[in-house]
C-alpha cells in the first residue's frame, strides 16, 4: 500500500487541467438519476421501515430472490436465493473470501496481469502468489495444471472484458479450466463486474453457467450497470459457503445499506427499465471504445501494442523499451492522467504497460491526450 500510484490516478482524475484515461470508473451521465429519485421517493413513503431499519445480513430477501431469478434466467440453471450473499461492494465479497481460505503463507493462482484491490485485499491475509501468464484468448490450462499444489486455496479469475487488459477467455479455455478445477478439487472465485458491458456480441457463458460441481465462487457488483455509489455487489456459492460467509459478514458491518439493496432489487424488478438502461450502457461504451481503437491506432502504431476489447472499460497497453513510472510523470506535466501498468502484477511487475480507459473521457478530449501521450513516448 506504499505506493501512491493508485490513489494518485484516482484523485488526479477530478483534477481540473487533467485529461484521465487512468480511473476505472463507469461514466457519470449513464446513471439512471430519475429512476432512482422516484423509485427512492415511493420506497420512503411507502416502506420506510424497512428501507431505513436494519436488515438481515445475508441481504433483504427481495434482493436475493432477484439476483437469484437474474442468474436463474442468464445462466440457464437454477439459482436459489440461499445461494446469494449481498455485499456491500463486490471489493467486500473479495475481503470476505480472503477471511473464510487464507492462511500465512497460502498461495492463490492469479491471472498476469490481475485486478489489483483483489491484490490488496488479499495481501492482508499475508499470502503468495502464482501467476498463469494472459493470452488473448485467457490463460493456458496446461500452465494451470501444471502449477496446482496443496498450498494452494484457490484461484482467482475475471474471465470476461478483465480488469486491467480487457481480455476475454474462449469458451474452450473456460470449460477446460473447470474440468482441471474439477479433477484437482480446486476452488475458483470468479469475478464478473464487466460481463454485461458487451458491445455488439454477448461473451461466453461464465465460469459459474458452466459448473456443475460447486467448484466456483461467483462474484458480481451493480457498481457498472447501476450505479457504484450505491455499494452494492453479491457473492453467488453453494448454500453451506453462504451460511459460513454470512456469519463473517456479521462481524464486518452486520449488513450492507437497505435502501441501496431495495433500490437495487426494484431495478431488477423492473425489467423494462434494466433491460433500456443496459442497451444505453453498451453503445455508448461501444461507441467510446470504438473510437479509442481508431485513434490508437493512428498514434500508436507500430511504437506499441494494445488489447481490442469487445466489452468492458479498459484496454492495455505495452510500449516496448519505456518504463511506464517516468511515462507517467511526463504525462501528468503534460495534463494526462492514465495507469501504469506495474501495479497489476501480483509478483514480477512489467514496467512498460499501461491501463487506458475509454468510460468518461470525451472524444475531443481523447484524441487530445493519446496525441500528447505519443508525443511524450517519442521523446523518452
Amino acid at each position: 500500500m506504499a505506493d501512491p500510484t493508485v490513489s494518485n490516478t484516482l484523485k488526479l482524475a477530478g483534477q481540473p487541467g487533467i485529461i484521465s484515461l487512468g480511473g476505472g470508473i463507469p461514466n457519470p451521465s449513464l446513471f439512471p438519476v430519475d429512476f432512482i429519485r422516484e423509485t427512492t421517493d415511493r420506497l420512503i413513503k411507502n416502506n420506510s421501515q424497512q428501507v431505513l431499519q436494519y436488515g438481515p445480513t445475508p441481504g433483504l430477501s427481495v434482493l436475493r430472490e432477484q439476483i437469484a431469478l437474474y442468474l436463474t434466467k442468464k445462466w440457464k440453471k437454477t439459482v436459489k436465493p440461499e445461494q446469494v450473499l449481498v455485499t456491500t461492494g463486490s471489493q467486500q465479497a473479495l475481503d470476505l473470501v480472503g477471511k473464510a481460505f487464507l492462511d500465512k503463507n497460502d498461495q492463490i493462482l492469479v491471472e498476469n496481469p490481475t485486478y489489483l484491490a483483489a491484490v490488496l485485499a488479499f495481501n492482508g491475509y499475508e499470502v503468495n502468489y502464482k501467476t498463469l501468464q494472459l493470452e488473448n484468448n485467457g490463460i493456458d490450462p496446461q500452465e494451470l495444471e501444471r502449477k496446482i499444489n496443496n498450498k494452494i486455496k484457490f484461484t482467482y479469475f475475471i474471465p470476461t472484458f478483465q480488469n486491467p487488459t480487457g481480455i476475454t477467455w474462449s469458451l474452450n479455455v473456460r470449460k477446460s479450466v473447470l474440468e482441471i478445477a474439477n479433477k484437482k478439487q480446486l476452488l475458483i472465485i470468479e469475478d464478473d463486474p464487466y460481463g454485461e458491458l458487451y458491445f455488439e456480441k454477448a461473451p461466453p457463458p461464465s465460469l459459474s453457467a458452466l459448473d456443475n460441481t460447486n467448484s466456483v465462487i461467483y462474484l458480481g457488483t451493480f457498481s457498472k450497470t447501476f450505479c457504484p455509489g450505491l455499494r452494492v455487489g453479491y457473492l453467488e456459492a453453494d448454500e453451506k459457503i453462504i451460511e459460513r460467509l454470512a456469519l463473517i459478514k456479521q462481524a464486518m458491518d452486520l449488513h450492507s445499506p437497505s435502501l441501496s439493496q431495495a433500490l437495487v432489487a426494484e431495478y431488477l424488478i423492473n425489467q423494462k427499465v434494466y433491460q433500456t438502461q443496459m442497451e444505453k450502457i453498451r453503445v455508448f461504451y461501444g461507441k467510446k471504445s470504438q473510437f479509442m481503437m481508431k485513434e490508437m491506432k493512428t498514434q500508436f502504431n507500430n511504437i506499441a501494442e494494445w488489447t481490442k476489447p469487445k466489452g468492458g472499460l479498459f484496454t492495455w497497453m505495452t510500449i516496448p523499451k519505456i518504463d511506464s513510472r517516468i511515462f507517467y510523470q511526463q504525462a501528468v506535466k503534460a495534463g494526462v492522467s492514465f495507469m501504469p501498468g506495474y501495479p497489476f502484477y501480483a509478483n514480477e511487475p512489467d514496467y512498460s504497460t499501461i491501463r487506458l480507459t475509454f468510460a468518461t473521457v470525451g472524444e475531443k478530449e481523447m484524441k487530445l491526450a493519446l496525441k500528447k501521450l505519443r508525443q511524450i513516448i517519442i521523446t523518452l
